[in-house]
This record gives structure tokens, sequence and C-alpha cells, in this order.
């Protein structure tokens, strides 16, 4: 990943080989930070997911918005350093946050490689799925009908996205949930994901049938009165 990054921006003329080596380094520390979010989750440490959230954000707006006022101007190279600072500093306050009985260095002992490729294939797929999907429905409107539909499409999305939010959050702390038990037996883990699932589903049912009825006051809010929401749209996007 390092590499990648550091050698194919600039071939593509679009960034030069100092500000690819900036970007090769703030992606690689994202990949580091991210895998100490997924710790944190699997903890059910959300609070201290949150602390290492504002850190990346805080730190690198602020990085951006003080080389700003100090240099009267702002590069792409200041956007990335702040990426890289927001991802350094995020790991290192992720490494606080951890309990201390999970702060030690693994030993070097050979990996269970066929495991992490079985779970990794798995999850890969399932995270696939959402955005998948909703490419593919992008593409096909554009292509079937017209990008002004597919502008108006992507509205009712933004509309529905808290509806959306909640229910991806909420999946990610059931998934965790159930890794930190996973030594119970097996059925009683699947009836406890069929109730789980049944809630949500029918949670958000009710938001969206909320969220296409007030359509006509709330989506005001996002595209105006010159070109209103479109309820059905909201709906599906519910759905």
């Amino acid at each position: 990943l390092l590499v990648a990054f550091a050698v194919i921006p600039p071939l593509t003329g679009r960034l030069g080989v100092g500000d690819s080596v900036l970007l090769a380094f703030a992606a690689a520390f994202f990949v580091i930070e991210d895998a100490f979010r997924r710790w944190l989750m699997a903890l059910l440490r959300f609070g201290s997911l949150v602390v290492v959230d504002l850190t990346a954000a805080v730190s690198s707006i602020g990085f951006v918005v003080i080389s700003h006022a100090v240099r009267d101007g702002a590069t792409i190279t200041t956007f990335i350093t702040g990426l890289l600072v927001g991802q350094v500093l995020a790991t290192v306050v992720a490494v606080i946050v951890l309990p201390g009985d999970d702060r030690w260095i693994a030993r070097a002992v050979g990996p269970d490689l066929r495991s992490v490729w079985n779970y990794g294939a798995i999850r890969g797929l399932q995270q696939m799925l959402r955005p998948g999907m909703m490419t593919l429905v992008r593409v096909a409107v554009i292509a079937i009908v017209s990008t002004a539909a597919y502008g108006r499409l992507e509205a009712a999305r933004v509309y529905v996205a808290p509806a959306t939010l909640m229910v991806s959050g909420a999946a990610s702390f059931l998934f965790a949930s159930y890794a930190r038990a996973r030594d119970r037996p097996l059925p009683a883990l699947v009836r406890r994901a069929d109730r789980a699932v049944v809630t949500l589903m029918v949670v958000t049912t009710l938001l969206g049938l909320a969220a296409s009825i007030t359509v006509g006051f709330f989506g005001k809010l996002i595209v105006g009165d010159d070109d209103p929401l479109s309820a059905m749209a909201v709906l599906g996007w519910s759905a």
C-alpha cells in the first residue's frame, strides 16, 4: 500500500513525488489507525472510539486552518499533511485508550492465515454489499434515465442518510457484541441475531414511512422549494 500510493500518483501527473510520499504515509497510518478502531469496537469501547475519531478530525482540520492562517493560503500539500497528522495523532491516542491488558507486543509466531482469509473474505463480501448495491443503482439510473434523475435520487438518499447511519451503527455494535459472546452456544446467538434483525427491520420501516410522510416539510431543508424531493424515492431508499 505504501509503495503503491507513492509510485502511482506521480505516473498520472496528478501529484508530485513529495505529495505522493506524504499521501502514502497518510494511507499507511490510516490502515494502522483503522485496525485500532476495529480493536476498540471489538472491546465495545465506543466512547474511546469517539475520542479517537475526534482526535483525527480536530487535528487534521486544525492543521489546515492554522497553516492557511499562517501562510495566507493552503495547497494540496497542506491538506495531505493534515491527513497524515490526524492519522498519526489518532493512532497514538488509540494506543493510549486501549485497556492495559490489551497493550502488549505480540510474539513473533506464525500467523493463522487460513482463519484470517476465511473470515476476511466473508466480511469483505458483506462490507461490499451496500456500497456495491448503491453504485449499481446510480449507474443504472444515469444510463437508463438521466443525470438529473440521479441528482434527485441522490438528494433523497441524503435525506434518508440519518436512518441508514443508525442501522449501520446498530449493526456494528451487534457484530462486536456477538464476537464478545462467541463462547455462548451457537443456536442462542442465532436466535439473538434473528431478534435483532427483525427489530431493525421494524424500526427502519417506521422511520422510512415517517420520512416519506414528512418529506414535503423537511425535504425543503435539503433541496429548497425549486425541486421537491420524491416521497417514492425516499421510500425506496428506506426499503
